[in-house]
């Protein structure tokens, strides 16, 4: 016999199991959204830690090399080209020489984040005839770059 007690205990569990089982769907649904964002966390986090590193090795790299001034009247007239790597800095050029003289310097790649400016180093170089310069303010990683890569060609 159905009395009122009876239905609307019938539909309160009907409601408890319902939620029960939209609440186990939804806990599956946040525990995936979980491991969704802690997975993205950990590849973003290996992926600046990479980055870190690679800019520590580059500021070491350059910390290490040291620049001299070319015997100009040790190298022949002609083209010249040198390069200089490290894992977030790449520079290639070609440097031109006659009559004892760099007279035209071209950077034929540059891979920097913000060094930029430094190409303009390029004509305090031919002004001056020497490797031995200030460098760009900014941009001194990728400046100390383009001198190294210069002195690479004309070695």
């Amino acid at each position: 016999m159905w009395t009122r007690k009876n239905s609307l205990s019938c539909w309160i569990k009907h409601l408890i199991q319902r939620s029960t089982t939209e609440g186990n769907k939804m806990k599956k649904s946040v525990k995936i959204v979980g491991i969704v964002v802690l997975v993205l966390a950990i590849a973003i986090s290996a992926l600046v830690l990479r980055f870190v590193r690679a800019a520590d090795e580059t500021s070491e790299l350059l910390a290490a090399a040291s620049l001299a001034n070319p015997d100009l009247s040790m190298v022949g007239a002609g083209e010249y080209f040198g390069e200089f790597n490290t894992p977030v800095l790449a520079v290639k050029v070609k440097v031109t020489v006659a009559n004892q003289q760099i007279v035209a310097v071209e950077i034929i790649e540059h891979d920097h984040m913000r060094g930029g400016p430094a190409e303009a180093i390029v004509n305090t170089v031919i002004e001056r005839q020497e490797l031995l310069v200030d460098h760009i303010s900014g941009a001194t990683h990728s400046s100390k770059a383009i001198l190294l890569a210069i002195q690479d060609a004309l070695q």
